[in-house]
């Protein structure tokens, strides 16, 4: 996962002296803090103890609304949301601190020829490089979409919806650094809720 002992002191708040009495065994977390660890690692917390073999790790994501999107960039983390989705945690991809997955729910004319189909959770993951061809979470002004992305020598970018109704667009290096188009994360899956 990558996350250092400092990374996950500053994570829970706690000094990274009590991180380190953690891994050598001389004292052990409060139970509220078991549960944000075994979360944040995708395990139970009979496993994070000891006391149960690990299964597929997963991670909770957790999925956000249209309305909390146009806050976005979010100075103080994700947004609180009711709503979390289960998801293995290989299929997330990689995590840091204060940059957490996060999955939306495709609208629109949805994304169905990437497999992204209308009404879908779709797990978004900042930290994972968008290279060529790759469906990624787009912020155009302030919209919200998920496109096809394509990496222009200059530096800029061209974005492709799923509908041929809308053509291609292509935006500078210059739109990108002042942010008015922001390639917010790589779609790494999608999930249909059952009904």
């Amino acid at each position: 996962m990558g996350l250092s002992g400092r990374d996950l002191a500053e994570i829970l708040k706690v000094s990274p002296s009590s991180v380190s009495r953690w891994e050598r065994g001389e004292a052990e977390p409060q139970d509220e803090l078991k549960e944000k660890i075994a979360q944040l690692l995708g395990v139970s917390v009979g496993y994070l103890m000891g006391e149960e073999l690990l299964r597929e790790p997963v991670m909770e994501v957790p999925v956000l609304y249209t309305d909390m999107l146009v806050h976005y960039p979010w100075k103080e983390g994700l947004p609180k949301t009711k709503e979390v989705l289960l998801v293995a945690a290989c299929d997330v991809g990689s995590v840091s601190v204060g940059n957490r997955p996060f999955a939306i729910i495709a609208d629109g004319d949805g994304m169905a020829s990437a497999n992204v189909p209308l009404g879908a959770r779709v797990v978004i993951n900042p930290n994972e490089r968008v290279e060529d061809g790759d469906v990624a979470f787009v912020k155009n002004g302030n919209s919200f979409s998920l496109k096809w992305v394509y990496w222009q020598k200059d530096g800029g970018v061209e974005t492709r919806s799923a509908s041929l109704l809308y053509p291609p667009k292509v935006f500078s290096r210059e739109d990108l650094e002042d942010g008015s188009v922001v390639i917010i994360g790589r779609v790494m899956g999608s999930f249909v809720r059952p009904l």
